[in-house]
């Protein structure tokens, strides 16, 4: 019986580890995007707080334009405990958006959406 008790303690342990870990996944916060029209390039910047940048950060994000299939980029760590920064060629003109979907390796995802406007 003593063997018993010690298997579901261990058990529920391990449960409760387990989701403690998942509780300290956050998904990204917040993203700003700015078009640089002379360099056609999107700069995007999510935030995206870690402990550990290796097993819990952005992990991809996809850059729509207008409604095209999406731009995919992988990353394989974040550089910073709080943000990701990259910069991805794309022409726009007047009345296009550019949609940036940032996905977390552990927990959700955040998306936002730019219009550029006439000069």
């Amino acid at each position: 019986m003593k063997v018993l008790y010690k298997a579901i303690f261990l058990s529920w342990m391990l449960w409760l580890g387990a989701g403690a870990q998942m509780s300290e996944a956050t998904p990204p916060s917040e993203i700003q995007l700015q078009y640089d029209r002379d360099r056609k390039v999107l700069a995007i910047q999510v935030a995206h707080v870690t402990r550990d940048l290796t097993e819990h950060f952005i992990r991809k994000i996809l850059v729509y334009k207008n409604e095209e299939a999406p731009l995919s980029y992988f990353f394989t760590r974040q550089p910073s405990a709080d943000e990701l920064k990259t910069e991805v060629h794309l022409e726009l003109k007047a009345g296009d958006t550019a949609r940036v979907k940032a996905v977390c390796s552990k927990a959700g995802f955040k998306e936002e959406t730019l219009l550029i406007i006439k000069e």
